[in-house]
């Protein structure tokens, strides 16, 4: 996956009112601020609320579920059939703002 694949679908889930954060590969080259290798997924976080509106942005460009056998509700991929996948992972958090769903179910 391209950065300006990864650019362009963060400004579709911006523009979509999504608020997501960018970990592994990707995640990991923005704090470096530059690319440091090729990169297969984007992988995402987000909150468990926003995973229907982000199948149904994303599924305009394309995307369909891409069948593993550690999928769940709150893990999936995502891809099109030029290869691009995002790799997602939906979470909730608790009165004091820690994750308790999702990410480490």
């Amino acid at each position: 996956m391209s950065e300006e694949d990864v650019l362009e679908l963060l400004e579709l889930f911006e523009s979509n009112g999504i608020e997501v954060w960018v970990d592994d590969g990707w995640g990991v080259d923005a704090l470096l601020g530059e690319q440091t290798r090729e990169h297969s997924d984007l992988d995402i976080a987000l909150r468990h609320k926003d995973v229907g509106k982000l199948r149904e942005i994303i599924a305009a460009r394309g995307y369909k579920p891409i069948p593993r056998d550690d999928t769940r509700d709150c893990n999936f991929v995502l891809g099109d059939d030029a290869g691009r996948q995002v790799d997602i992972h939906s979470f909730e958090l608790d009165e004091q703002g820690n994750i308790w769903c999702g990410l480490y179910c």
